[in-house]
């Protein structure tokens, strides 16, 4: 039985209509039985984009998994269950980069999910860049980028 779905991001997924359409198809073919739903977003290859762009693509994946979140995810009650008819998920988003871009992606990440970043069902694995291929277009940028909000 499937319990974690890990979706790799790419590009591709700006560009292609019918990839953000299997994306949001995969997430539905899960078998009810399933108690909590596992979704892991991880970068293809952090070189191929700009933090800025990876930002974007989580955004517009946001919104695609939000409007799930919603159709299936029955809000948890005050002390966190969730009720008979919803399902329960957990999103974890990876991202490789330096320590001081870490609020950066974290204020980021929740605005992307805010569904599981209320009901505390989001994660975000941060780690330094363990080899180039790993490191943003743009990671010598200057710390004065991370003035901007995403």
């Amino acid at each position: 039985m499937l319990e974690r779905l890990d979706i790799d991001l790419g590009p591709e997924l700006v560009t292609d209509g019918q990839s953000l359409d299997e994306l949001k198809a995969m997430p539905n073919s899960w078998d009810s039985a399933v108690p909590v739903r596992n979704i892991h977003l991880v970068p293809v290859i952090p070189s191929e984009f700009t933090r800025q762009c990876f930002a974007d693509l989580l955004s517009t994946v946001g919104r695609v998994l939000e409007e799930l979140f919603h159709d299936s995810y029955a809000p948890p009650s005050g002390d966190g269950e969730v009720g008979e008819q919803g399902r329960r998920w957990r999103l974890w988003v990876d991202v490789c980069d330096w320590e001081v871009w870490r609020d950066w992606w974290w204020t980021h990440v929740q605005k992307c999910f805010p569904t599981l970043a209320k009901s505390h069902g989001l994660t975000m694995n941060f780690d330094p860049p363990p080899l180039d291929l790993f490191k943003w277009k743009d990671s010598d940028a200057l710390r004065s980028i991370l003035t901007s909000t995403p």
